[in-house]
């Protein structure tokens, strides 16, 4: 999958034709304590973060890894 990230990109522009570098994504995840779902909230935080989703969502759209784990995963296969 790594290898075929690239092929759904756009170049951002730059001042002399498309630009080398990239822009960056900031997402938050929350999840609230109350009415007593916090079980329910930890398992699927556990869930989400494994590294095969994490990786996955990093390869979807061609983002970096947000957990130490999922990044030397990626590391030491790079694809």
């Amino acid at each position: 999958m790594r290898d075929q990230r690239a092929a759904h990109l756009c170049h951002i522009a730059g001042t002399g034709g498309p630009t080398g570098g990239s822009m960056g994504v900031a997402d938050w995840v929350t999840g609230f304590g109350q009415r007593g779902h916090r079980v329910e909230m930890g398992k699927f935080f556990d869930y989400l973060f494994t590294d095969k989703n994490v990786i996955d969502f990093a390869d979807e759209y061609g983002l970096l890894p947000v957990t130490d784990s999922a990044s030397a995963a990626m590391e030491s296969d790079p694809g």
